[in-house]
């Protein structure tokens, strides 16, 4: 199960050891770039909550008819988060390798990465060197011979926001820990740079771009130059190869390809499948555009391609047909040099090969470094290029099929010691839109629409979608000198307050802004929410009365100036909840007035009815199925001490009521012990701890039904 992901967590968790500390992220648009000091790369959806993913949404607005599914296919039955596909594309994994024959290594004692000093012999002449430098093979995380923390770049800093008091860290800055310089300057909206070397004496600086525009957030751009400066190992205080040259280098562009995979596992208890591991993929090296699409695995019954929701069979939770995974995800070469200077040769890259990934050999865990030369350079006997699945991009895969670890040769080179060149690759993600792919696979399941006539809209129109960024992406380097229009800037000293059965919200002016808008989102677990468009104003002042005690509101403020261009959400979209309330009870019957809601609490109440709205079928609280697992004591004092019992009389939560309101959420309904209580009877006692009633208890029962 989850063969791919398991592969790529192991990636990470080496990373993470190595150089947890280094890592930066790129975080202005749909597509992130995260790179750690080792030039070990991931292309993801946007991250957050300290994972890799899931992405959250820039500019998806609920759709008519459509609209109460797309609010609430954030979370599966047993309220775990998930997010769709088609918002959340991971396009790859990339990484460097060199080669070069006749290459003598330096008389270092340690000159190769930590670990392989049996692999990197000192003084040896190879008749082929091969060095891999992740992220394909686990090992070449280890240690590379130079490193440098990397940079991040942000044109825009981090806006003041707080929560009922709370200083809240907006979910496109910091993760992990990231840090950044602010540079009005820059371009692009956010970049990061990183330098690291390879042990046959290269130094690789590279900077990646982003951009928050709607027409440019799913396009990065990431520039490299490589540098023949001897350098085979930067913890030792001399050059090991100086003056050094390459009469026959070669450069591995390697990049992985790891697609979306939430919601994209089917079948029943013995048979669950990871839609990512069956995806196809293809170069043109006239266009020099390669891309992959997901297909249909032969080991799942019925047509799996684009994951629809539910599974080919509809199944699974939630079967609502929606394709989950439409993107089309590729990279383009946009300028490769093959001579120092010599700008761009359009016939690099000069081979492109694919193997399944569990035939990747790894010339760190001392594989055999001609096989590995052989597939870069194209002297295995396959052609330069490589046929891919384009001719029938429907086909179904082989029983079984794992994913593909593509290579793209760029060679030979000629380099004089410290000779540079430079190559520029632009990452994009092209897809229908996310109405449509509700459509499509709402009318498949209808038998409304065609499968065949869903299939070939979603790739045809993600892949000419896919070609039109290329495009784009590729003008803004040779053209527009990487600039793309600007947003505004966000507002900031953005102060939330929860209230009385309602929420106040204030922030600071932005030049330039026109007016501002409020977005809002009701419920919802992690980033799997949906913003509904609230509120439009010129003021800088906003309250949002009639709220439901108990729910959960979040905000989201963005500025907008007079093109109706919207400042980047992500700069100020945040993870904390306003929750209103009504104020505390302060008279002497107020035990008879406590009430605990809903009573009894029916967990399974929220069974899913295809026939009605996905907000209406037993819900206990709006937000759908995400709100589920919880209950609202009202009517409190100001400050008391909740504790709760099970029927053997063992106490299973406290809940500290400090907040000065008159309501108390245990959510989710769990335990101190860190488990879900079962269904049966509770017992609560509510003990005043402050003010005139101070000392005095109520006491009730809640059931539990699961």
């Amino acid at each position: 199960m989850k063969k791919l992901l398991i592969i790529l967590l192991s990636v990470m968790f080496l990373a993470t050891i190595a150089n947890a500390q280094v890592q930066r992220y790129v975080l202005v648009g749909e597509l992130t770039w995260a790179i750690d000091a080792q030039g070990a790369s991931w292309v993801s959806g946007i991250t957050s909550n300290g994972q890799i993913h899931p992405n959250l949404w820039q500019n998806w607005q609920p759709w008519p008819d459509y609209a109460n599914d797309i609010g609430y296919h954030g979370a599966d039955i047993n309220s775990v988060g998930h997010t769709s596909g088609n918002g959340k594309p991971i396009t790859g994994h990339f990484g460097w390798w060199a080669g070069a024959t006749n290459w003598q290594a330096p008389e270092a004692t340690k000159w190769g990465p930590i670990g392989a000093e049996a692999v990197y012999e000192p003084g040896k002449l190879y008749d082929v060197f091969v060095n891999d430098n992740g992220p394909v093979t686990l090992s070449s995380l280890v240690n590379t011979p130079k490193y440098a923390t990397p940079i991040l770049y942000n044109r825009v800093d981090m806006p003041e926001i707080s929560v009922d008091g709370t200083v809240q860290t907006p979910i496109a800055f910091n993760p992990f820990g990231n840090d950044w310089t602010v540079d009005g300057d820059l371009t692009a909206d956010g970049q990061v740079t990183a330098e690291w070397s390879d042990p046959i004496g290269l130094e690789f600086k590279c900077t990646v771009y982003g951009w928050s525009h709607p027409d440019y957030n799913r396009i990065l751009i990431y520039e490299t130059t490589i540098k023949n400066s001897g350098e085979c190992n930067f913890q030792l205080p001399d050059i090991e190869k100086p003056g050094q040259t390459f009469s026959d280098l070669w450069l591995g562009a390697r990049n992985l390809i790891a697609p979306p995979y939430d919601w994209s596992e089917f079948g029943g208890d013995d048979l669950e499948y990871n839609g990512e591991v069956d995806w196809l993929l293809e170069y043109d090296p006239q266009t020099r555009y390669f891309w992959t699409w997901d297909g249909d695995a032969a080991d799942i019954s019925g047509d799996d391609q684009f994951d629809p929701r539910g599974g080919p069979n509809y199944t699974a939770d939630l079967p609502t047909g929606e394709f989950m995974a439409p993107e089309i995800c590729g990279m383009c070469f946009i300028e490769v040099e093959s001579t120092p200077g010599g700008g761009d040769d359009p016939s690099q890259p000069a081979t492109f090969r694919y193997q399944l990934y569990k035939n990747v050999k790894s010339p760190v865990n001392g594989d055999d470094m001609g096989q590995a030369w052989n597939l870069m350079t194209g002297a295995d006997g396959n052609p330069m290029y490589m046929d891919g699945f384009s001719d029938d991009p429907y086909q179904e895969l082989a029983e079984g099929q794992p994913n593909y670890d593509p290579m793209f040769g760029i060679g030979p080179l000629n380099m004089a010691a410290n000779d540079e060149i430079k190559v520029v690759v632009a990452y994009a993600v092209g897809s229908v839109s996310e109405a449509r792919a509700i459509e499509l696979g709402d009318g498949v399941k209808k038998g409304t629409i065609a499968l065949a006539d869903a299939k070939k809209e979603i790739y045809e129109t993600g892949r000419d979608d896919l070609f039109a960024k290329f495009e784009l992406a590729k003008k803004l380097y040779t053209q527009d000198g990487l600039t793309a229009p600007r947003l505004p800037d966000p507002p900031t000293n953005i102060k939330m307050t929860s209230g009385p059965e309602m929420a106040t919200i204030t922030w600071d002016a932005v030049p330039g802004a026109e007016k501002y808008r409020i977005y809002r989102a009701i419920g919802g677990i992690d980033n799997a929410r949906v913003y509904n468009m609230h509120e439009e104003t010129t003021e800088t002042t906003f309250e949002d009365p009639g709220l439901v005690r108990g729910n959960s509101y979040f905000y989201n403020i963005v500025s907008v100036d007079a093109n109706g261009l919207e400042s980047n959400p992500f700069f100020t979209r945040i993870n904390k909840e306003v929750i209103p309330y009504r104020t505390p009870v302060s008279t002497g019957d107020w035990a008879d007035k406590v009430r605990v809601v809903p009573n009894p609490i029916n967990v399974k109440g929220n069974n899913y009815s295809e026939s009605q709205p996905h907000n209406s079928t037993g819900f206990n609280y709006d937000g759908g199925r995400r709100e589920q697992n919880t209950v609202l004591f009202v009517n409190l004092p100001e400050k008391c001490e909740i504790n709760i019992y099970n029927s053997m009389g063992a106490k299973i939560k406290t809940l500290n009521h400090t907040s000065g309101s008159g309501d108390e959420r245990w959510s989710p309904i769990i335990t101190d012990y860190n488990v879900y209580p079962a269904s049966g009877v509770y017992f609560y006692t509510i003990e005043v701890t402050a003010g005139p009633l101070e000392g005095e208890v109520a006491k009730g029962k809640l059931v539990i039904i699961r």
